[in-house]
This record gives C-alpha cells, structure tokens and sequence, in this order.
C-alpha cells in the first residue's frame, strides 16, 4: 500500500494517484497503458504526475519526462527532451533524434490533415521504435509529457507510432492536458481511446476536508475550523493559491488574507490562462459586478463560446465565486492595477456604451463613462440620471461626480443651467459656500433667461436668499417679463424667515402675511403648507396647542430630504417658541446619531445649532457652547449665509452668561450679511449682541439693540414676547441707565401682550415687573416668576430670579428665607456654569448657614412622599403665602380643587393650619414638577 497523505500537493488526490499506480502495474505485466491526467489551472495536476513518476522509479521503471509549454514552435521537440537525458539509451538515439529536428512549420502546428507530420520519418520512428523496446525489456518505462496539448505535432506522432507499435510492451504514457490551452489533436485521442488500458483522470479543486489536509499537512499542526473556512474563502480549494495563503500568513501571522504571494499566484493563473482568458479577466475586472456572457464576449471581441470557456476556466481554478465575482476584492484591483491605462479607459468606455445598449441603470453606466475619461453627449442625460438616482439614496459624493463631469462636459445651455441646479443642491449639504460661487451666478443669468425648470427656478431663488443675494431676489420677484417662476413654495416661508425682504417687494402683503397662505396654489395638507401655518401661528402670537402638533406632526410624517429641510427646521424652531423642548432634543439626538448625516457637514451644522439653542434654554451653557461653536465649526460663516445669526446668538449668549467675555466678543467679531438683518435671525443676534453689551456694562449700546430688535419685530408683526421678550431686555437697560419709568411702561406693555399660556414670556415679564416694586409684593412677583420658570425647564433665569428674591426677602428682614432663595440659586448657578452669577451669590450668602439640598428638607421625607404631584404643587404655594383664589390661578384649577387638595395635605402632613404648613416647608420659594 502507498502512502500519500503526508506530502501536502497530493492532499485529497489519494484515488487518482491509485489510478496511475494501477496503470503502472498494467504496464509493468506487458501491457502499454495510456493516462490523460487534467483538471482546473494550477490544480495539482504536475505535483500529481511528478509523485507518482517519483513512485515509479522507485519501483524500477526509467522515467522519460518532457514539458511542452516552452517547445510548441520546434519540430519533435518533445522527443528530442525525452531521449536527449536518458541514461539508459544508447548515444545514437539522441543523435539521431538531433539529425531530425529543423525549423518550425510555418502555420497549423496541430493540423490533422494528412502529410504534415514534419521531420517524422519512417526511419526515424523504427529507431525510436527499436530504442524503447529494448528498454523497456530491461524494465517498465514511463513516458510523462507536461502541457502535452501544446506538443508540437511531429512529436505527437512519434508518440502515438510508439503506443501502436509497443502495445504490448512495459510501457506507460502519462499526458497532462492544461486546462484552458488547445486541446490534444482529435485523432491522436481517437487512436489513444483504442487501448484497453486508457484512463482519463480528472482533478478538482480541493474540499474543505481536502483544505483542512492541506493545511495540516503543510504547517505539521492541526488547524482551526476558522482559518480553514478563510483559507477556502480566498482559494477556492485552489493548491496553488493555498501556498500563497501559507506563504502570506507566514509574513503576516494573523488570519488567511490577500498578501502579495497570493496576488502573484492570482496573475500567475491568469498568465498560464492564456490571452483570452487574460482579456475575460480583464472586462470582468473593468465591469465590476458579475457580466453576462454576451457582454463579455462584445467588450472583449471574442466569440460568446470562447467567453464562456474562460469564465468556466477561472471559476473552476477559483479565481471567480460561483455568482462569476473575483474570489476576493484584491483580485480585480490587481488585474485593474496591471492593465495599461489606456487599455482600462478604453474598456471602460467600450463597457458604458454596451451597458447603455443594453438598458442597465445609469449608476451603472455613469460610473464607467467616468473611468473612461471620455465624456460623450450621449452619456451627459444619463449623468444626470445618475445624479438623481445617486442623490435619493443618499450618495452626494457620486452624484456630484456625475453632475461636474456632464457640466463640463455638456454645450446646451439649458442643459448646463439644469446640471448647475443639481450641483449646488448636491454640493449644499457640505459646503454652500464653495457651490455658490461657482454656479449660482450662470444659474440667475438662466434664472433671467427662462432657461430653469420650476424645480430648478425655486432652488436658485432659496440659494439667493439663503446667501443674502437680495438684489438678484428683488429683481427676480419684480420681474414683468412673462419669464418669473411660480414661487409658490418660497411665498409660503419668505414672510416668516425673510419678513424684511417681504415688505420690500410684495407691497401691501407685508402687512398681512397670511395672504401668502391664502393664495398658495400648496395643498393645504402638503407638510410645507402645515409647517408654515403653525410658523406663523406662533410668530403672530395665535399659537396654540393644534399649532404645535402640526409641527409634531410633520417631524414624524416627513422623511428630511433637501426638499424638507426648510418646513423640518421652521417645525422645530415652532417646538421651540412653544416650549416642547424635550421632544426638539429627542428629534435632533436621533437625527445627530444617524451615520448619514456626518456625510452632509451643513445639515449636521444645522441640527446641531438647534440642539445648542435647547441646551441654551434649559440653562445648560457648556453643552450650548459646546454645540453653537461645533456648528460654526462644521462649516464656515460663509456656509451659513443669512442665518448666521443664530449660531453665533446663543453661542454669544451662553458664553455671556458664563462669564466668558472676551470669547463672545471674539464671536460677535464675525462677519455677518447685512440681509441676515431682514431675516428672524437679526432680531435674534440683536438681542444677544445687546445681551453682552448689557452684562459688560455698555447700557447705551445694549439699550440700542434691544430697541432695534424690538423696532423690526413690530414692524414686521411678529412682537410676540415668548418668540423674543424684547421689551423686558430694554427695561432691564432702562433700569441700569436709571430711567425707571421707561423701563415700567415696557413692562407694562409686555404685560398686556403675554398671554397666561406662555409660561417662559410670563415669568420674565414678572421677573422685571417685580423691579418696580418693594416689599412683600416684590417678593410674590418673584415668587410666581420662579414657579413659571420652574415649569419651563430654564434653569438659568430661575437661578437669576431666586437671587432677585434673595434679595427681596433680605429687604424684608427674613433672612433664613433670603439664605434659602440664595443658596437655591447658587446651587443652580453652579449646575448652569454661570460664573458671574455664582460669584454674586457667593458674597452674599451667610457662609455659617446650612447648605439645604432642596426645598424639602426640613419636611419629613415618608410623609412628603405620600403627597401627589397636585397636593405638594398646592401646598408649597400655600406655605410661600398664596391664597387659595392665587393658587387657583396660578395652577389653572378651580378653587374647590385647591381646597380639596388643602384638606389632604393637612391630613397627610399632620397639620392642622396654614402657619404649620409654612413652617414645615421652611417657606421654600419652588414649585417642583415631578
């Protein structure tokens, strides 16, 4: 019995080894035996025959070998490498073998037709004849021929002469085909199938248990279950590029991988291939994705049979999966890597124009008439395609490609401004800026022309405006030409986000803003047509609970696309103005996380700034800084166009309230349009400018701002004063230039404005209203100011007002309630990062007091917890003094309920008047919100 399993070539090629021994036998009993051995390219099959040649001597047989891959153009020089290292034959043979080789046949080296046996001759075949048979009567003899389907043909004859002639002799001849050459003459292996003892032996790849063998036997170590599935991943169960796994894995010491020893192995393949397989590798490489037969045959000019067989040839050799995809990436940017640059473009332009022929996807077709560098007309309308398709599924990066190589590429004007359109709505979500200032400018000339869709006319005219063009927008909206666009879509927004550039041009639909609804052609479900309803709604002071879920509504219903951004922000900006912080948050938390949204820096930036204003609002200042200088990060001021304002508002205003002066006036350094001040954002940087001028002791300038805010908001009809509480940011100037009286008809007026509901505009108007008085009514303005804050969520203003109380109660002689209100606001000072604030409170608090956690502590805590919700909101206003018609009032519930909550609280407190309450509460000034 042999053993074969310890050498790794013939792992799992134990049977066809067996095949050749039992022909060997056949052949040592006098019987001449004949075994064809092929398979895939590089499967084993010389490894194969070499070992078993190597078995055969050992057992006695002289062994004549011979490779016909290097000897196709000489005349029997197959025979000539037989005989010329024989040691076992006389010195005349090879001589006289010499004497027959000559030149080479002109053409038709494997042409059957009778006569062209070249040198062979009669005497030559019965010296060849002669020679053999008395070898092999001395012992077997085995004749080997590598590549034997490249043997030239004279050689072939001799061959066949000598299986006829010896038939009956200790004769062996073992041929090995390759796989994807020409195959053996078909009457040489007519002639061969006439003997008894002719076997085909076919090898395949190796399995996985063949892999696993392989690999075992090649490392001397048993392999893990993982590796070998890699191994098989990359190889196919292909022996030559196994070695190259080993060879790489070697270098490396990590798992299987595409190293430089399988790259070469890979080229090596496709090199033995031959040129049609190397021309089908190559289109497959250019195609990328797996190609029909018919394709493959048009690009490379090769008839559909011959693509096939190549096809079939890599798959077999496992170069290609069985879906026809190289084995692995590294593969087809190889072949793509040794191809001539030319000879790549030129196959890339072949492949676009097939595909186009035959109605594949533009993406498809775009992408190769990009690699081909040549962009024909025909592919500019299927570029654009391209770009459509690549902007929908959220791949700006290609779409833009596609758009730039069509515009540079495209002579009709018409055509030019559509891809212009496209570009700057592709390239807006990353840089604005840098898309403006090239196209914007051809597409206003075709703006003018009549040239653009209405699509493309209504996003050129949301680009002049975002940019602050408002002399293009001016011209474009009075135009009288028959050419003005339907703006249908920009009427609904410009009275609300551009209300000075509104009263400029639409005339007497300035002073009613609605009309742009009234007369909007956008259905009245369309989410541009909700969210501007609510937008409005809100900014003329007629919000109300229905305005806010449309907003909602639209936030959940609407998919964010460039179409939607615009009616996206104005629902969220709508959620902010009605206090819905949580659910803004939520919605730009989710969005933030989204991966896609990192490929789109001014959606993020966008987003990001909003999420910046909530964190500004709950009086969380790092986090507001630490988001409004990540969205002026994430693009330049120029990228944010008019709406500059906003970042750089709550930025400056958070870094005011921080204490951090010279980085606001760094900020507020910035350049801004001067539309931005026709826009919501310039009320919006007014106020914060006028914010820091006021918190640095410039009473004159800040005065001046909150006056040019307040003097735009009126004037545009939107003096709402939970949008912007204007008036009560001058009184506060008023106060500190020492004109009280100003500053109480502001307060005033903005009292007769605020409505209940607005719980944020309600306290700070309280919290001025307060300035004005002394005493014990000082002291419950503030009171009810901080509960309204409480209830607003905004830390920062409560932590303001309870210093403000502080101060109140100080003034009435109760100091441990001056301490508390004090040390309340410190707490929350701290929480906010507002240092200037903290720094006050600090001088004035009685360092020897205790420090109270919070406004229960001196409440027994078992029984504070059996209290509802209702019941401790009551009784904290009951113990702060509010009588039961105020409370009433200030909880928006009926008398009677305020005394049924009473009776429970005292039953549950064990109290059995109001003073007990109070002094079980310690007089605390909040009203908590579980």
């Amino acid at each position: 019995m042999i053993s074969v399993g310890s050498a790794p070539a013939l792992a799992e090629r134990e049977e066809q080894f067996m095949e050749l021994v039992e022909l060997f036998d056949a052949a040592r009993r006098g019987r001449c035996s004949v075994g064809i051995v092929n398979g895939a390219l590089a499967n084993g099959k010389t490894a194969l025959v070499q070992a078993f040649a190597e078995h055969a001597a050992e057992s006695g047989a002289a062994v004549l070998s011979a490779t016909a891959s290097t000897e196709l153009a000489f005349p029997l020089g197959v025979v000539e490498q037989l005989f010329q290292e024989c040691e076992k034959c006389d010195d005349d043979i090879a001589r006289t073998i010499e004497s027959y080789v000559g030149p080479a046949p002109p053409t038709g080296a494997h042409d059957d037709a009778p006569g062209r046996v070249g040198q062979v001759t009669v005497s030559l075949l019965r010296t060849l004849s002669e020679a053999l048979l008395d070898l092999a009567g001395r012992q077997p003899v085995i004749i080997v021929v590598d590549d034997a389907s490249l043997a030239d043909v004279p050689s072939l004859q001799c061959l066949l002469h000598l299986v006829r002639r010896l038939r009956s002799s200790a004769l062996m001849l073992v041929l090995v085909e390759r796989d994807n050459g020409p195959m053996l003459p078909r009457r040489f292996q007519a002639e061969l199938l006439r003997l008894l003892n002719y076997r085909q032996i076919t090898l395949g790849a190796l399995s996985p248990t063949g892999v696993a063998a392989w690999l075992e036997s090649t490392l001397g170590t048993p392999v893990e279950h993982a590796f070998t599935a890699a191994a098989q991943e990359l190889t196919g169960g292909n022996p030559l590029l196994l070695s190259a796994v080993i060879d790489d894995q070697r270098s490396s010491r990590g798992r299987p991988g595409a190293g430089h020893a399988y790259m070469r192995a890979m080229l090596d393949l496709l090199y033995r291939g031959g040129v049609t397989l190397s021309r089908v590798a190559d289109a497959l490489a250019v195609l990328g994705d797996p190609a029909s037969i018919s394709l493959l045959s048009r690009s490379t000019d090769t008839d559909e049979a011959a693509a096939a067989r190549a096809v079939e040839v890599m798959g077999a050799a496992g170069l290609l999966t069985d879906s026809g995809r190289f084995r692995h990436g590294a593969m087809r940017r190889a072949i793509l890597d040794g191809m001539a640059p030319d000879a790549r473009r030129g196959l890339h332009a072949r492949a676009a124009r097939l595909l186009h022929e035959d109605g594949a996807a533009p993406s498809a077709v775009a992408a190769h008439v990009l690699a081909s560098d040549d962009i024909p007309q025909w592919s500019i309308p299927v570029l654009h395609l391209a770009a459509r398709q690549a902007m929908t599924e959220g791949d700006t990066d290609s779409a833009i490609d596609y758009l730039r190589r069509a515009y540079d590429a495209c002579s009709d004007a018409g055509q030019r401004a559509a891809l212009a359109a496209l570009l700057i709505s592709a390239q807006w979500p990353k840089n604005p800026a840098a898309a403006v200032h090239v196209y914007l400018p051809e597409l206003f000339s075709a703006l003018q022309d009549g040239l653009l869709k209405q699509e493309h006319s209504v996003q050129t005219f949301n680009h002049l405006l975002w940019h602050g063009r408002t002399a293009e927008v001016a011209t474009t909206m009075g135009a009288e030409n028959g050419r003005m666009p339907n703006l249908d879509d920009t009427d609904l927004w410009l009275p609300y986000v551009y209300p000075g550039l509104f009263e400029g041009v639409r005339g007497d639909r300035a002073e009613r803003p609605s009309a742009s609804l009234a007369g909007s052609t956008v259905p009245v479900w369309a989410p541009q047509r909700q969210a501007a309803t609510a937008m409005g709604e809100m900014l003329r002071g007629m919000g109300s609970e229905e305005s806010l879920a449309k907003a909602e509504q639209l936030l959940l219903g609407t998919r964010l696309s460039d179409i939607t951004l615009l009616p996206t922000t104005a629902a969220l900006v709508t959620m902010l103005w009605g206090g819905r912080l949580d659910t803004v948050a939520s919605w730009c938390d989710m969005v933030l996380r989204d991966p896609a949204i990192t490929r789109m820096p001014m959606w993020q930036a966008i987003f990001t700034c909003v999420r910046g204003t909530v964190h500004y609002l709950r009086g969380e200042l790092a986090d507001a800084e630490r988001c409004t200088r990540g969205a002026l990060t994430l693009v330049s001021p120029e990228c944010w166009g008019v709406a500059v304002g906003m970042p750089l508002a709550f930025l400056v205003l958070a870094a005011t309230a921080m204490g951090k002066y010279e980085l606001a006036r760094i900020y507020l350094h910035t350049h801004v349009p001067d539309a931005m001040f026709q826009t919501l954002c310039g009320p919006y940087y007014l106020s914060a400018r006028g914010q820091f001028h006021l918190s640095v002791g410039r009473y004159g300038a800040a005065l001046s701002d909150f006056l040019a805010c307040g003097e735009a908001l009126t004037r545009w009809g939107f003096d709402n004063p939970e949008i912007l509480p204007w008036r009560s940011q001058a009184a506060q100037a008023y106060l500190c230039v020492g004109d009280a009286d100003r500053a109480g008809v502001l307060v005033r007026d903005q009292l007769d404005l605020v409505r209940p509901d607005q719980t944020r505009a309600h306290a700070a108007t309280l919290r001025l209203h307060a300035a004005s008085h002394e005493g014990e009514k000082k002291a419950n303005l503030l009171r009810k100011a901080a509960s309204y804050f409480e209830r607003s969520g905004d830390a920062l203003e409560l932590a303001y007002t309870l210093a403000d109380l502080s101060h109140a109660h100080t003034a009435l002689g109760l100091h441990d309630q001056a301490d508390t209100a004090a040390r309340q606001a410190l707490q929350l000072a701290d929480q906010c990062g507002a240092v200037p604030l903290k720094t006050a409170l600090l001088a004035t608090i009685t360092q020897s007091a205790p420090m109270l956690p919070s406004a229960f502590t001196a409440c027994d805590s078992e029984k504070l917890a059996a209290l509802s919700n209702a019941e401790r909101r009551v009784a904290l206003l009951a113990a702060q003094g509010f009588a039961n018609r105020e409370i009433a009032d200030e909880l928006f519930i009926t008398v009677s309920t305020v005394e049924q909550h009473l009776t429970r609280v005292y039953r549950k407190l064990s109290v059995k008047r109001r003073s007990e309450l109070e002094a079980r509460f310690r007089t605390s000034v909040l009203v908590r919100n579980d």
